[in-house]
C-alpha cells in the first residue's frame, strides 16, 4: 500500500495512537509525532518528549510573528554535507587612485545561507518535512539550529525546496535555508 506524501493533517485526540511523523493539529498549531505512542493525555504543546515542530520562543513573545509564545521549530536532522555561504552586506565608497572605504551595512550584515539535504528518508518523514515547509510557504520564519560551527538557534525562511522520489519509501529533499533577522 502506497503512502500519500501529502497526507491529511489529523486533529489531536487525547488517548489516540500516533505513529512517528504523524502530523497533528491542536489549537491551530501543527505538531509532529517524535515517536510512535498511544494513550498520551497531554496536549502536544505540553509534551515535548513526544511532539515536535513548535518551540517556546526563547527570544520573547514580542518577537514572534503571532501573539503566541510558541514559534515553529524545524527539528528534523539533516544529512551530512551541508554547504554554508555568507555574503556580508557592505557599503562601498570608491575614491581616486583605487582606494576604497568599506563599512558594514546594517546590524544584520552577515546572515547564513544553508544548502541542506535530507537523503534516504521514509515517506512518512518526507511528508512531515514537506508539510512543515509548505505551511511556512517562505512567508513565516522558523527556528532552526544549524550544525557546528554555526550551532546557535537562529531564525530562517526556506524559499525553495526540491523533493525527489528515489524509489518506494526512499525520498530525498534539498532545501535552501536563509537566515533572517528576528
Amino acid at each position: 500500500m502506497a503512502i500519500n506524501i501529502l497526507r491529511k493533517t489529523l486533529d489531536w485526540v487525547s488517548g489516540a495512537t500516533y505513529q512517528k511523523y504523524d502530523i497533528v493539529k491542536s489549537n491551530n498549531f501543527t505538531y509532529y509525532a517524535l515517536s510512535s505512542h498511544s494513550g498520551r493525555t497531554d496536549l502536544p504543546k505540553n509534551d515535548t518528549n513526544f511532539w515536535g515542530g513548535r518551540l517556546i520562543d526563547p527570544f520573547g513573545s514580542t518577537l514572534s510573528e503571532t501573539n503566541s509564545i510558541e514559534r515553529p521549530y524545524f527539528f528534523f536532522l539533516p544529512s551530512y554535507g551541508i554547504s554554508t555561504s555568507v555574503e556580508p552586506k557592505v557599503r562601498l565608497t570608491k575614491f581616486g587612485d583605487g582606494y576604497e572605504q568599506r563599512i558594514q551595512d546594517g546590524i544584520n550584515s552577515s546572515l547564513l545561507k544553508l544548502n541542506i539535504s535530507f537523503s534516504s528518508r521514509s515517506s512518512m518523514e518526507t511528508a512531515a518535512i514537506l508539510n512543515f515547509l509548505k505551511e511556512r510557504a517562505a512567508v513565516e520564519s522558523f527556528l532552526f539550529t544549524p550544525p557546528e560551527p554555526y550551532a546557535l538557534l537562529r531564525n530562517f525562511v526556506c524559499r525553495s525546496w526540491v523533493h525527489t522520489i528515489v524509489f518506494f519509501d526512499n525520498n530525498d529533499i534539498t532545501t535552501t535555508f536563509e537566515q533572517v533577522p528576528f
